[in-house]
């Protein structure tokens, strides 16, 4: 009986990407970049830098669409290369997208937008709010990046303090003995001293 080679497929539940090794990269494009050809050349140039290291790749319509889940804390880089008219066509579900690509990344792994214009600079506001670190900006026209960093630990919320015996309790006050002894003078009814009246009298 001739052996049988068992290849393991990459399994996809749910629209999430798995059955990956961890700390990979993660090359995202559109269909804009795609056409333009620097989607492939950005694909290249980390083929070249990383030989041997499988960099996987997505278009970004599906993550705005919600077809692909990234796995959490799965890839150290992940590049966006779009056009002008794919940015400005991200702005309505920018942070969404922006929450999912923190996600996905390792703690210290970065972000890297590429192929940005003059109009975009202002992401790094965006990348903020959602948890990123701003490494760099570049604003030059050829080379125009922003590169985002995840932190290493999320930063804890504030917690509200607990009172010391789970309860907060009003605090009592001493009480002036002296204080004490006028208020139940003042409270306390004696009989009158002028005579009782007899009723029969007055007949």
């Amino acid at each position: 009986m001739a052996p049988t080679a068992v290849y393991s497929a990459e399994t996809r539940e749910s629209g999430t990407i798995s059955g990956r090794p961890a700390s990979s990269e993660l090359a995202i494009g559109s269909l804009g970049t795609a056409q333009d050809g620097k989607y492939q050349a950005l694909i290249s140039s980390l083929d070249e830098e990383t030989p041997g290291k499988t960099i996987e790749r997505q278009l970004l319509d599906r993550l705005v669409d919600g077809a692909v889940t990234l796995t959490p804390s799965h890839y150290s880089s992940i590049y966006l290369i779009l056009t002008p008219a794919d940015y400005s066509s991200l702005l309505p579900s920018l942070r969404p997208v922006l929450k999912q690509l923190l996600e996905g990344l390792c703690p210290l792994g970065k972000l890297l937008l590429l192929n940005l214009t003059s109009g975009f600079f202002n992401l790094p506001n965006e990348l903020t709010l959602v948890g990123f670190s701003i490494i760099e900006t570049v604003s030059e026209d050829k080379d125009a990046r922003i590169i985002a960093q995840k932190p290493s630990a999320p930063t804890p919320a504030p917690t509200p303090s607990k009172p010391l015996h789970g309860s907060s309790l009003p605090l009592k006050r001493k009480v002036d003995p002296a204080r004490q002894a006028s208020k139940k003078a003042v409270w306390t009814f004696s009989s009158p001293s002028t005579p009782a009246i007899d009723a029969e009298a007055l007949l």
